[in-house]
């Protein structure tokens, strides 16, 4: 059996990530595996890393892709960055329609008529705000604090009520035969941003059993907002060991700020943010991006 090498390693590492890796990226990754690795352990990463490839199960994941945000009462378009969900849509088609994805999953916000997250709602009786809150004359994008449940709120027009046209799918967007759904935001005093968990982390969804019973373990997943929604379903993804990538142009952002610390916040996470040429190539040559490959020597052999 040959010795590994750095040079074979890094060999072996391009021929198995995206074409567009920058070389620089991948010989950072093989010096710090040398810093961290005996040189007689190098052939054990190239088998995690083979071990992985020949057992990768992708879902893909399809964001709150509703009437209410792309064209209804809280559409992406409207926000500070300009973003037309209805721009992304044939590209988000073409995603969709690629062969070899174990599930395909939409997930909807779905949440009942008087909503926490709703600012016409605020001042319901069901909930305190606290004393400076309630003074104030509430608007769509204010930030508040509830004093029961004790919670930090944003605030939104009211949207994707459930059982409404407004948290329908798009009808432009591709539903899959088999697809599968996950409803979140259904609790009237808790929001869901992730379709994973609620915000406050104590109700989970059943977007994980699933993703486990199919032996689910890469997730490619984009939608609405990418700031959002998005982002907070692909840090869960991550942080529960699945490896993710979040495909940019099959989705859309309310923020110019906000998609820049999403972007950051997936750079930390080894969450990889890639296009729907490169999600192609993951799905039929098996070319997968740098960021999985960190995760799971970081996960596999504990070099981080």
């Amino acid at each position: 059996m040959a010795v590994e090498t750095p040079d074979s390693l890094t060999s072996f590492i391009s021929s198995v990530v995206l074409p567009s890796t920058a070389p620089n990226d991948i010989q950072g990754l093989v010096s710090k595996i040398e810093k961290k690795c005996a040189p007689e352990l190098f052939s054990r990463v190239r088998f995690t890393i083979e071990d992985f490839l020949r057992e990768l199960h992708i879902a893909l994941i399809v964001v709150d892709f509703q009437n209410d945000f792309v064209n209804g009462s809280l559409s992406i378009l409207n926000g500070p960055a300009r973003q037309d969900p209805q721009a992304v849509i044939p590209s988000l088609n073409k995603l969709i329609s690629l062969d070899g994805f174990k599930m395909v999953i939409y997930t909807m916000d779905w949440h009942p008529p008087n909503h926490i997250s709703f600012y016409d709602h605020a001042k319901d009786s069901d909930r305190v705000l606290s004393a400076q809150d309630q003074k104030r004359h509430l608007k769509a994008f204010d930030v508040v604090r509830f004093e029961s449940p004790p919670t930090e709120q944003v605030l939104y027009p009211s949207h994707c009520v459930k059982n409404t046209w407004g948290a329908a799918l798009h009808d432009d967007v591709k539903i899959v035969e088999n697809a599968f759904f996950v409803e979140k935001g259904t609790d009237v005093l808790v929001d869901s941003y992730s379709g994973f968990a609620n915000n406050d982390g104590l109700k989970k969804s059943k977007l994980e059993s699933m993703l486990r019973s199919e032996r689910i373990n890469g997730v490619i997943t984009c939608g609405l907002a990418y700031d959002i929604c998005v982002m907070y379903t692909a840090r869960d993804a991550a942080k529960l060991g699945f490896l993710t990538t979040v495909i940019k142009d099959c989705s859309s952002g309310l923020s110019d700020e906000k998609i820049e610390e999403a972007n950051q916040i997936f750079a930390e996470n080894n969450i990889a943010v890639n296009t729907e040429s490169e999600a192609e190539l993951i799905m039929t040559s098996k070319k997968i991006p740098l960021e999985w490959i960190s995760a799971v020597i970081s996960q596999k052999l504990g070099i981080k």
